[in-house]
């Protein structure tokens, strides 16, 4: 962080509020009348909402069905963590120097294929991690472009706030899909690989 440029401050002088809830009902207001980053900050809720219900899943998934030792669910992590990395890079490259925004159905697309894909290829461990790694790499298509526009398009007087609120509408997001989760387990008697398929099919809906 020491390397990051000093910037100057925004010069905001509103008066600290409280009552968190009512500033985020607020700021969203706010936002809904700038579409393009009301859009984008909606699709990163999303995204942290589809990412809280991975993450519980993947670990119950590595055990249960593909019978993976904790080696082996480590190296299943690592290979998204790698797809997301070089997704993000990409995604970098291709903008070339703009906000791509063609980047994004792009990386929905991918991210639903290979979800489904991750229901259908659990009998072999090298396909899995596979299919990890292609997920990750769509997973920054998606994600690169609308973080992209949301910190150059939102008004430098209300830049924090749009962050601040983007950060709390994505842990709300994580929070959701644990409780999702509870319901595809408890429920709907879902098995890990099923809820990659549903995660899947919301993605499509959450695309169109």
């Amino acid at each position: 962080s020491l390397f990051i440029s000093n910037v100057p401050p925004s010069g905001d002088e509103r008066p600290f509020q409280a009552n968190v809830l009512k500033e985020v009902r607020d700021n969203v207001r706010a936002l809904k009348t700038e579409r393009p980053i009301f859009l984008s900050v909606m699709g990163l809720t999303y995204f942290a909402f589809l990412s809280g219900l991975f993450e519980l899943t993947i670990l119950v998934y590595a055990k249960d069905m593909v019978g993976a030792n904790d080696i082996h669910t480590s190296f299943m992590l690592i290979f998204l963590a790698l797809g997301i990395g070089l997704g993000s890079f990409l995604a970098g490259k291709f903008s070339d120097g703009k906000v791509e925004l063609g980047l994004v159905p792009l990386g929905t697309l991918g991210l639903s294929f290979f979800c489904v894909m991750l229901g259908w290829s659990y009998h072999s461990f090298i396909g899995v991690c596979i299919n990890l790694f292609l997920l990750g790499i769509f997973s920054g298509f998606f994600i690169v472009p609308l973080n992209s526009l949301i910190q150059q398009d939102s008004p430098p007087e209300r830049r924090g706030q749009i962050l601040a609120t983007n950060n709390f509408l994505s842990f709300s997001g994580i929070l959701i899909g644990s409780g999702v989760l509870y319901i595809f387990r408890q429920f709907l008697h879902l098995n890990p690989a099923q809820i990659f398929i549903m995660c899947g099919f919301l993605t499509v809906l959450g695309t169109v």
